[in-house]
């Protein structure tokens, strides 16, 4: 987790009041947070599609979606 965290806080590409920028606080919040252990098989992919592609956007995408299909932001 500590590799996502990392790529998230360094990916500067987001504008300040943009819906990604709001995304981003959200994944690396619910990353800070919650016990993502039940899904480290799923972020693993995640991660390995990231580290292929480069896209953080992508990266972002995906683990928003993720967290919000399994309900953990507050």
């Amino acid at each position: 987790m500590l590799k996502v965290q990392t790529a998230l806080t360094q990916a500067n590409q987001f504008e300040e009041e943009s819906a990604e920028a709001e995304a981003k606080e959200r994944v690396l919040l619910t990353i800070k947070e919650v016990n993502l252990r039940t899904y480290e098989k799923d972020i693993k992919v995640i991660w390995d599609k990231f580290t292929d592609s480069k896209d953080i956007g992508a990266l972002l995408t995906e683990l928003d979606e993720l967290f919000v299909d399994q309900q953990l932001f507050n």
